[in-house]
This record gives structure tokens, sequence and C-alpha cells, in this order.
């Protein structure tokens, strides 16, 4: 017979044991882990995941940690075959999950980052639907986990992503998107986001600071804001890979090239996940300043990936550089490998393609103008505008591209009336050939007129814009676009 004392102790060590079993406790030692594997430092992340599972193998958050590994490893390889050998293990861990502490902040929100990382990778590698449900589902339990837990600031961080990305989608997919339940709003998404990003009292808050950077940059189209986000938030590109790449990318895709170059040459990988796309990204800066060692970089990034996308882009722009160098030999080489290479989904690589199907070889001027255009180097940029008239060129195709980089030069530099004559110009000739000048003039036109605070005109052709084709950059003009009309309407 169990003596009754026994019984008690019996009773009481079953409840500990089962809460112990289903714990979601993100401690000092998690929040080492998460911090070490968002910095893509894989085998220091390694080392404090390991450390978790030996001490507290009841965790669940583990689960969490384990996951956010696979989807960064993936994601910054690019590798399909990595994705197909790990893409089962994210339903497995949301099973996991379920298993948790049902009244934790985690137990929801654990499962709806899954889901979350889950629908990014599906939307990279091609499997459209499988995203739309893993967003359903992740917008679901984050939606249910705010009326939950309203003070938990990490629902702020992926909520204010899924709304802001939602709320961005062209108005003609709005219904179907409703129809599914996914339905978001980009100024609510991004004050969300913002104030994530704003708050110390989370271990989520310098990823929120990368994606609302990220989302300033590409949804709003406020690169210095979205750069002044990163220095506020001290992001180091010597000591943390992703940081790097978030400089780098801001930097460079924005009015800082120069600092973006130097923050992805001062990166340090030894230790860090393997990211072949900086190389890609360092070979761009270097083309935007045109130095003469930009197709280095790239050709370290075509020997490095395992991923598809970004190679014919890499191909084209060492084929650009040959040209404006005088290489027409080198430049039909680089075209020639473009043809054969890669697959042409993300913007950068379809322009690759359209322009080796159209057939139309590049006038090096205007291509060199663009480039510097590109990266911020408005007075080099002009000089060589200063060279030429719009009678200097012969096709539709060149008189709308000279009119499309004179009136970009005049937007940086913030001359608007210039700007607008030119853009006005641009979209006039442009309706009449299939590239994109036309609908990124109007989107572009629509954004100076909403910064002269004149709303009619913005709004006029911000709907333009989405009236025209956009072609090779079609996506993302006309998603900025969008999400300027609903900033404008709301």
């Amino acid at each position: 017979m169990i003596p009754p004392r026994l019984h008690i102790f019996l009773f009481f060590f079953g409840i500990l044991t089962n809460l112990s079993a289903q714990s979601l406790d993100f401690n000092l030692n998690c929040e080492r882990a998460y911090t070490h594997i968002i910095a893509l430092k894989a085998d220091s992340a390694t080392y404090y995941l390991n450390q978790e599972k030996r001490l507290n193998p009841s965790n669940h958050i583990i689960y969490l940690l384990d996951n956010y590994m696979d989807f960064l490893e993936i994601y910054t390889s690019g590798s399909t075959n990595l994705y197909e050998a790990k893409k089962s293990s994210f339903d497995d861990r949301i099973s996991s999950l379920k298993k948790a502490d049902n009244s934790s902040p985690y137990y929801l929100y654990s499962q709806a980052e899954i889901h979350l990382q889950s629908a990014v990778l599906h939307i990279k590698f091609g499997e459209y639907f499988a995203c739309i449900f893993d967003a359903k589902k992740a917008l679901k339990k984050l939606e249910q986990n705010q009326k939950d837990f309203p003070e938990f600031m990490p629902n702020n961080k992926s909520l204010g992503t899924l709304y802001t990305i939602l709320g961005s989608i062209p108005e003609q997919y709005q219904g179907g998107l409703e129809f599914l339940g996914l339905k978001g709003s980009v100024l609510g998404g991004l004050s969300m986001l913002e104030k994530a990003t704003n708050s110390k009292k989370h271990p989520f808050q310098h990823e929120s600071a990368t994606i609302y950077a990220f989302m300033l940059m590409h949804i709003q189209n406020k690169p210095e804001a979205a750069w002044q986000i990163l220095q506020k938030n001290n992001f180091n590109s010597s000591k943390n890979l992703m940081d790097a790449y978030s400089l780098g990318h801001v930097g460079i895709y924005g009015i800082h090239n120069d600092e973006g170059i130097s923050a992805l040459t001062k990166a340090s990988r030894s230790g860090f996940m393997d990211f072949p796309l900086m190389d890609y990204l360092l070979g761009i800066g270097k083309t935007y300043r045109q130095d003469s060692d930009a197709n280095v970089y790239f050709e370290k990034f075509i020997s490095k990936t395992v991923g598809i996308d970004y190679i014919k882009s890499a191909w084209h722009k060492m084929a650009w550089n040959a040209l404006i160098q005088g290489d027409r030999k080198a430049y039909d080489k680089y075209i020639d490998k473009l043809k054969n290479s890669g697959r042409a989904v993300v913007d950068s690589d379809k322009q690759a393609q359209r322009e080796v199907e159209s057939g139309i070889i590049p006038n090096p001027l205007l291509l060199q103008v663009r480039l510097l255009t590109d990266g911020n180097y408005l007075d080099r940029a002009f000089k060589l505008l200063d060279k030429v008239h719009v009678n200097n060129f012969q096709t539709d195709y060149e008189k709308t591209e000279y009119y499309y980089r004179v009136s970009r030069v005049y937007d940086k530099k913030g001359l608007s009336q210039k700007a607008i004559q030119y853009y006005s110009l641009t979209i006039a000739n442009g309706k009449r050939i299939p590239f994109y000048y036309a609908a990124n003039s109007a989107y572009l036109l629509g954004f100076l007129y909403e910064q002269l605070q004149n709303k009619e005109a913005a709004l006029k052709n911000y709907s333009l814009c989405l009236e025209l084709p956009g072609y090779e950059y079609e996506n993302s003009i006309h998603m900025k676009a969008e999400a300027a009309i609903n900033r404008l309407k709301n």
C-alpha cells in the first residue's frame, strides 16, 4: 500500500511534470540563440540551441528557434533541394507546439510565426496556393492572440508585416483576398511595425526594425526613412551578417550607395550562414558606381549560389558593364549565358529576359546615366546628359528612355517642375513602346505630386500607373502605386 502522503506527492509531481512538458519559456538562453540566429551566426546559434535542448528539453520554444534556423538557411541559400528536404518539418513543429501550454502568449504566436515563415518560402519557390493557406492560418492565429494578449508586443511585428503586405496588393485582387479571409492595411500595418520597433521590451525588436525598414523602402518609397531606422537601431555590419545585408540593400537601392558598399565589404563571412546574394548586391552597388571590379562579384555570386533567382540578372549586369566599357564581344558572351541560366520570376530577372527577347541593345551612354542615377551619383549623370539632346537618338525607345533618364535626375536633384515636365513627356512617348518607362513615370509623378501636397494630381497619376503595363517591373511598380492610393484615401 502506498502511504497517503506519497499519493499527494505523486499527484503534485505529476501536475508539475505535465506543466514542465508544455512550457514555452523564452529564457535568456533562448534569447541568446535567437540573437545569433537572426545574425546568421549558424555555429554559435547551434551551440545555444543544443545547450537549451540539454538543460530544458521540454521547452517548446526550441521548435520555434529550430524553425528560424531552417527558414533563414533556406532563404539565404536559395536552395530548392534544401527547401524540399526541410519543409515538412515546419508542419511537424506546429503539431508539437500545439501540445504546449495554451495559456501562454507564445502558444498561438509561435505557431503563427512558423506559418508566416512557411508562406514566405512558399512564395519564393513558386507555391502560391500553399502560401495563401499558410498566410491565412498565420493571420487568424495572430489576430486571436492579439485579442487574448493585447499587450504582447511580438504580435505587432508579425501582424504588422502581414497587414502591410496584404494592404499593398493591387485593388483588383483585394476582393479575392477578402473572400479568402485575408485583409490588410498599409498604414495600420506600418503603425504596428513602428510600435514593435520602438519598444525595447521584447526579444524581436531588432527583427522588427529590419522588417519596418524594408517596408518603408519598398512599400512607402521612403529610402531615407528606411536608412535612418537602421542607423537609429545600431545595425552593425561587422558582427551581424543580416545587418550587413540590410545596410547594403537599403543603402544601395536607396540613396546611400557608398555606405551600402562599405557595409557589405566590411562584413565577415566566417562562422555565418552562406549568403551568396551578398556578392550579387555588392556587384549591383559597384555597377551603380561604375567600379571596374563590379563583375568580379557577380561571378562570385554565380559560382556560389545554389538557387535559381538573380542569375539572369547577374549575367545581365555583367553584359551592361562590358557594353559601357566598349567590349561588344563580352556583352554578347554574357547575353548568351543569360539565355540559358536561371529563371525569370523576380523583377530583375524578368527585365534581363525581356531585354534579350526584345533584341534591343541598350544605348551605352543612357545606360551609364541610368546606373549612375540609380546609385545617386547625380552630378556624374548630369555631365553625361549635357553631351546629348533628344534629337541625337533615332528610335522611339531611345527617345523615351532619354526623357525618362532626364526626369529621374531632375527628380532626385529636387527640381520638381523640370521633373514633372520630363515625366509627362516620358508618359506621352512611352505608351507606344513595350517597356516600363511610362508606368513608372506615372507612379513617380504621383509620388512627386503627393510630396507637393497635390492629392488630386497624385491620385490621378497613381491610377494611371495601374492602367499602364509595367512589363518587367509590373509587380513592384503596381504594388507601390496601390499602396500609395490606399495611403491617400485613408
